[in-house]
C-alpha cells in the first residue's frame, strides 16, 4: 500500500521477489463518479476495497477462481444487508516487507499513519527509522 487515506488509495502489485506488476489507484473523485454508497461512512475502507479489487482484476486475475468484485460493482446484486469493513491481515513479515520499500522518513511516516494497526509494530518502524537516519 503506497497511499491510504480518506482521499486516495494507491496499491502497488508486486510479484516476488521484486517484479512490479502495476499500480491500482482509486480516489474520492473516482468514488463520486461511480456513485459509491459507502463513501460517507467508510471512505478509507471503500477506497482500499476498490483499489484492491481493480488491481486483482488487472494484474493478478489468476489468483482467484472467480472475478473479484465489491458489492456495488455488481449490477444484478441487491443492496447488501450489512457492509463489512475489509482490512488485510498484518503480520511481521508483511510489515517488514512494506518497511523495506520505504526509502525515506516521509514515506515511512505515511505508511505508519496509513493504518492504526501499525501501532502493534512500532518497534519495527523505529528500527527502520534508525536505518534511514543512518543512511544505510
Amino acid at each position: 500500500v503506497l497511499q491510504l487515506n480518506d482521499a486516495i488509495c494507491e496499491i502497488e502489485f508486486i510479484q516476488l521477489p521484486k517484479t512490479v506488476l502495476g499500480k491500482s489507484t482509486f480516489t474520492i473523485e473516482d468514488a463520486k463518479k461511480a456513485g459509491t454508497k459507502t463513501i460517507d461512512r467508510f471512505p478509507k475502507n471503500m477506497l482500499f476495497a476498490r483499489a484492491i479489487s481493480n488491481g486483482v482484476r488487472w494484474f493478478t486475475p489468476d489468483i482467484y477462481d472467480s472475478v473479484v468484485y465489491v458489492p456495488e460493482e455488481m449490477q444484478e446484486a441487491e443492496q447488501p444487508a450489512q457492509i463489512a469493513e475489509v482490512m488485510p491481515p498484518l503480520d511481521e513479515e508483511g510489515v517488514n516487507y512494506s518497511l523495506a520499500l520505504c526509502d525515506n522518513i516521509t514515506v515511512l511516516k505515511a505508511l505508519y499513519n496509513s493504518d492504526s494497526r501499525f501501532a502493534n509494530f512500532k518497534h519495527l518502524f523505529s528500527e527502520r527509522k534508525k536505518v534511514l537516519n543512518a543512511g544505510v
